[in-house]
């Protein structure tokens, strides 16, 4: 699948897929004889993993450890555990913060 096919399946720009590509989240395709990029199913399933992952508001690097640790073929739970726990507790502090706020207006 090129990458204009992909962006559109998956509702991203693709200039996001290169970039994601030029940082190491998503690995490099193959190409064709012609030098288009030819993205396969790990690729598509990666990338869907990408995206929801930024939905749900974890960072590139996050992103880029849990990969990581599953392409060495390590569980990654414990990790996103951790990531998880890390993202509530700023929500926690921000809302926290909020209240403040409103009270003092």
């Amino acid at each position: 699948m090129r990458i204009g096919e992909l962006a559109g399946e998956l509702g991203l720009n693709p200039r996001t897929i290169r970039f994601y590509e030029s940082i190491g989240v998503l690995p490099e395709p193959a190409r064709t004889g012609s030098g288009y990029r030819d993205y396969a199913e790990p690729d598509i399933e990666r990338l869907r993993f990408i995206k929801l992952t930024r939905s749900l508001g974890l960072s590139l690097d996050d992103i880029r450890e849990i990969l990581a640790l599953r392409d060495r073929g390590e569980s990654p739970c414990s990790y996103v555990r951790w990531v998880i726990e890390e993202r509530a507790a700023a929500i926690d502090d921000r809302i926290r913060e909020l209240e403040r706020a409103r009270g003092t207006a």
